[in-house]
């Protein structure tokens, strides 16, 4: 089966509780441990003494099954002040493991919801009979992602080639690039060769190669002959992700609501956000904005296509040298740097990448080095998709055209 599709991994639901539950659900999972020794509760954050007791309470209780189910547990307790306390429960839900699938490739989609509900229902009945059921609960994160396996798909590049690609996109504003200082070598920040993570206080973008992620979790003593294949499954697969954080969630949420002449539920919010449609439109639209939408070309193939075009001679120098600008900064993110000073140059070079949008060019161009002279963008791949998965598209694989072709064709 294709491992090419758009999705999810992973997502986090949350449900208020009043005190004496909240107690009574932390006992009950207590019980379970010394009943089953199946899990493992590890008290969390800065304890206090709280209601005129001696001793120190932990706001946050985390439950973990020491046998992957695909579901772990926080039950929490806000301080607020003296008199005002906050209680609750959350749980982080992976459906594949949760509904019995152990593939660390394939992404989920709506596919597994009623299966992951019923599973989730079925373990917290197990364990007690205060657990909200769920779908008591509201979203608070969700981790969107695309899976890409480029050999599946009918890409010529690699994934190293295309990690390099997208690493020269754009990063949004309020989002900055993960960096590690290295201490040893460089004594300098450096950022990770095989992978693309932006991160800000609502939302992360992480682009990475899959098998290079599993190499760095498990080291050579620890790959079983199971994970051992997943690795060697991962090669070429580049994962995409978007991580929707709880301040965006709301926000989500709201914007969902409106338009329409009624209230969702939060499980009819939570079944709309996690639906095939909506996962899609959430992750074309965000993805693009560091992607962009054109298909990569070498420089010599980028110029021919927009002279094709035969717009007027300043439009088509402008177009060019963003193409060259971006080429000698390496990135769109640094080629916009280099003009903050001018908020005239600015404004002309994001006008210029959405004229480079319309004819399909990025603004990132392809390397000699590559001996390439096409790459689709991998977005435009998932506009053939249907329930999730993905099947290769003719007109998409074959949009390429010879050097030739731009240099006499009228468009």
């Amino acid at each position: 089966m294709s491992i090419t599709m758009l999705g999810y991994h992973t997502y986090s639901i949350r449900k208020s509780l009043t005190k004496d539950d909240s107690e009574e659900i932390l006992e009950d999972f207590h019980r379970y441990r010394e009943k089953t020794g199946n899990i493992i509760i590890q008290p969390d954050g800065k304890p206090k003494k709280v209601d005129g007791s001696s001793k120190d309470v932990y706001p946050l209780h985390k439950i973990i099954f020491k046998k992957d189910r695909g579901v772990s547990f926080i039950v929490w307790r806000c301080f607020h002040s003296k008199k005002f306390q906050y209680f609750g429960i959350e749980a982080r839900i992976n459906p594949k493991s949760l509904t019995g699938i152990t593939n660390y490739l394939d992404a989920s989609d709506e596919e597994h919801f009623e299966k992951a509900e019923a599973k989730f229902d079925f373990i917290a009945r197990e364990i007690s009979d205060k657990i909200p059921l769920f779908y008591d609960y509201s979203v608070k994160r969700i981790d969107y992602c695309i899976n890409a396996k480029l050999d599946e798909i009918g890409y010529k590049c690699n994934s190293e080639q295309l990690m390099y690609l997208i690493k020269q996109g754009d990063i949004p504003p309020f989002y900055k690039e993960r960096a590690t200082y290295d201490k040893d070598k460089s004594h300098r920040w450096e950022t990770d060769e095989d992978s693309f993570y932006l991160e800000s206080g609502s939302a992360r973008f992480n682009f990475y190669r899959k098998d290079k992620q599993l190499e760095k979790i498990y080291s050579e003593k620890e790959r079983t002959p199971e994970i051992q294949a997943s690795i060697e499954k991962a090669r070429n697969l580049i994962r995409l992700e978007y991580q929707i954080l709880p301040q965006k969630m709301y926000r989500l949420k709201d914007e969902l609501s409106q338009g329409t002449s009624y209230n969702y539920s939060n499980y009819a919010v939570t079944m709309r956000l996690l639906s095939n449609e909506i996962s899609k439109k959430i992750i074309m639209d965000n993805y693009a904005r560091i992607l962009r939408w054109g298909n990569y070309h070498t420089m010599k193939i980028a110029k021919a296509i927009i002279k094709s075009y035969k717009y007027c001679p300043s439009k088509e120098d402008r177009l060019i040298r963003v193409l060259e600008l971006v080429k000698e900064k390496r990135s769109i993110y640094k080629a916009r740097k280099s003009l903050q000073d001018d908020k005239m140059a600015v404004a002309e070079f994001n006008r210029s990448l959405k004229e480079l949008d319309n004819i399909n060019v990025n603004a990132v161009t392809i390397p000699r080095s590559f001996k390439i002279n096409y790459i689709p963008n991998i977005l435009k791949h998932y506009d053939n998709m249907t329930d999730g998965r993905v099947t290769p598209s003719k007109d998409f694989l074959d949009d390429y055209k010879p050097i030739s072709h731009y240099m006499t064709a009228d468009i």
